[in-house]
């Protein structure tokens, strides 16, 4: 199986057949299958780039495979929430994600498998 070789950025989408506007900014490869995404911080490409991501519903994330083939990853922004359940979901959220990622930085700290405490 070939492993992503490229991520060349990520587009805004206000509907799945419009076609994609590009976020101003820059993908690194960290290292193999691990990508990082900047934003500009100049300050027309950050006025654009937030008014993208408010206004834009859709994220699509383009992927270019070792063996050249390519895939899009299309994510959809949920409802925005009002700002006290916003505020109580945060906590939530952060919660859930180190949930989620708890293996891995385990497995960073002590290089036990996922689901096993070290």
């Amino acid at each position: 199986m070939a492993g992503a070789s490229n991520v060349p950025g990520i587009l805004m989408k206000s509907n799945k057949q419009a076609r994609g506007t590009p976020l101003a900014g820059l993908a690194v490869k960290v290292t193999d299958g691990f990508f990082l995404v900047g934003l500009s911080n100049v300050d027309a490409d950050r006025a654009r780039n937030v008014q993208l991501l408010k206004e834009r519903s859709l994220f699509d994330v383009p992927l270019v495979y070792a063996n050249q083939r390519r895939a899009i990853i299309a994510i959809e922004k949920g409802a925005p929430a009002n700002a006290r359940s916003t505020t109580r979901s945060r906590s939530g959220a952060t919660s859930a994600f180190r949930g989620a990622f708890r293996w891995l930085i385990n497995a960073q700290s002590c290089r036990s498998p996922p689901r096993r405490p070290c």
